[in-house]
C-alpha cells in the first residue's frame, strides 16, 4: 500500500491487489467532482486499486477501498463505472 500526497492538492492511493480475491476486478478511471476543491477518482487496473482525491478525502477512499473489496462482485464493480 503507497498513499502519498500529491500537488494538485490531495491524496493518491495505490495498492497491489495481484495474488488476492480482487485480483479479477477491473473498474474503469472514474472521477467524482462536486467542486473544483471537492472530488475524487477511482479504478483498478492491471492488479491495482488506484484512487485520488481532494485534500479532504483520504480516510473516504479508503473506505471506498474497503467498500470496493468487501462487496467484490461484478454488480459492485459496475457501480463505478
Amino acid at each position: 500500500m503507497k498513499i502519498e500526497s500529491s500537488d494538485n492538492p490531495g491524496w493518491a492511493i495505490s495498492i497491489d491487489i495481484a495474488e488476492t480475491e480482487l485480483a479479477d476486478l477491473e473498474i474503469p478511471y472514474h472521477l467524482t467532482e462536486y467542486a473544483p476543491n471537492d472530488w475524487y477518482g477511482i479504478k483498478v487496473e492491471n492488479q491495482v486499486f488506484e484512487a485520488f482525491g481532494d485534500p479532504m478525502k483520504l480516510e473516504f477512499l479508503l473506505k471506498e477501498f474497503r467498500r470496493i473489496a468487501e462487496g467484490h462482485t461484478a454488480d459492485s464493480a459496475r457501480v463505478l463505472t
